[in-house]
């Protein structure tokens, strides 16, 4: 409403950040998220990019995840891995109500998306 955009218009931009949640003041737009969890990678804050997980690390806890609105998405599609989101491990749903919450676009490093798809690698909002 601020910018007077359509919602239709609008897309999201995902920035992972990589500071303490205590030290991390509001955004000016958007909204800081905690408590992700990634599943079949873990998230490499220096090279900013998803990475193979460590041997028998099955769930890597992200760091803070900045969504921000948008116009238009102006990352490149082609760099990016297009992440499920989903509420609780069990993807297909507990009691006939989907898990499936949204996707997420994080940069896929030097694999490719379908390395990525392979693997299964998902986001949770909640662990096993």
């Amino acid at each position: 409403r601020r910018k007077g955009l359509s919602i239709d218009s609008l897309s999201w931009n995902f920035e992972v950040i990589d500071e303490d949640a205590d030290k991390v003041q509001p955004p000016s737009e958007g909204v800081y998220i905690s408590g992700l969890f990634l599943e079949g990678a873990r998230y490499d804050s220096a090279s900013d990019c998803l990475k193979d997980p460590q041997p028998m690390e099955l769930i890597y806890c992200m760091p803070i995840v900045h969504f921000e609105p948008m116009e238009s998405l102006k990352k490149n599609p082609e760099q990016s891995y297009i992440c499920p989101i989903y509420s609780c491990p069990d993807r297909a749903g507990i009691n006939q109500t989907p898990s499936y919450v949204f996707t997420m676009s994080l940069n896929r490093g030097d694999q490719s998306s379908d390395h990525w798809v392979k693997r299964g690698v998902a986001m949770l909002l909640s662990t096993p």
